[in-house]
C-alpha cells in the first residue's frame, strides 16, 4: 500500500457472495477484464454475476492496454501527474517511533 494509492474491496469468489456484493450497481467499468461470473456447475445456481440492469463498460477489453486506457483517461479528466506527498498517520494508541 504506496502512498496515493487507492483502497480496494476485492470481489468475494462464490457467487452468492458475490451477488450480495454488486447488489445495486449500476455501473460496471471493467479495464483488461471480463464481467464477474461464477463457477458454472452448481445446480440451480446462476453463474452470471452482474445485477439486472447494471451497464457494462468497457474502457479497455482483455486483450487491449488497460494501463494505457487509464492513462489517457486520467489525462482526459486533467488528473495530476504526480501524487501528494504522503501523509503520515498515526494509530490512536500508538506512539511514534524514535
Amino acid at each position: 500500500m504506496g502512498a496515493g494509492r487507492v483502497p480496494l474491496e476485492r470481489i468475494p469468489y462464490f457467487g452468492e457472495q458475490v451477488a450480495a456484493f454488486l447488489a445495486g450497481t449500476e455501473q460496471l467499468i471493467l479495464v483488461g477484464s471480463t464481467p464477474p461470473v461464477s463457477f458454472f456447475a452448481y445446480p440451480n445456481k446462476p453463474s452470471w454475476c452482474v445485477p439486472e440492469g447494471c451497464e457494462l463498460i468497457y474502457l479497455a477489453q482483455p486483450h487491449e492496454d488497460g494501463a494505457s486506457a487509464l492513462r489517457d483517461l486520467a489525462d482526459a479528466l486533467g488528473a495530476p501527474q504526480q501524487i501528494s506527498a504522503r501523509v503520515a498517520q498515526q494509530l490512536p494508541g500508538l506512539r511514534p517511533a524514535c
